[in-house]
């Protein structure tokens, strides 16, 4: 019972990780969108500002990665 509370525990974590980083990259896109001068000449830099925000980006992808795998031992779990 106290393993399924942790796993519950950094399930929650990274699902909250993931949707908070998905929300400022949703956020700094819309950024990028309204304020075009700002970023790079390219169309692509416009929707993917990758030198502006790497941090932001990459930290997308591993708690994306972190939440996939939370749900892939979960079901394994199950």
């Amino acid at each position: 019972m106290k393993n399924n509370r942790l796993s519950n525990f950094w399930g929650v974590l990274f699902e909250g990780l993931w949707l908070y980083t998905l929300l400022v990259w949703v956020y700094i896109a819309i950024e990028n969108l309204m304020y075009p001068a700002a970023v790079f000449n390219s169309v692509l830099s416009v929707y993917f500002p990758v030198k502006q925000n790497l941090l932001a980006i990459s930290s997308f992808v591993l708690s994306f990665i972190f939440f996939v795998a939370w749900r892939y031992l979960h079901s394994l779990n199950s």
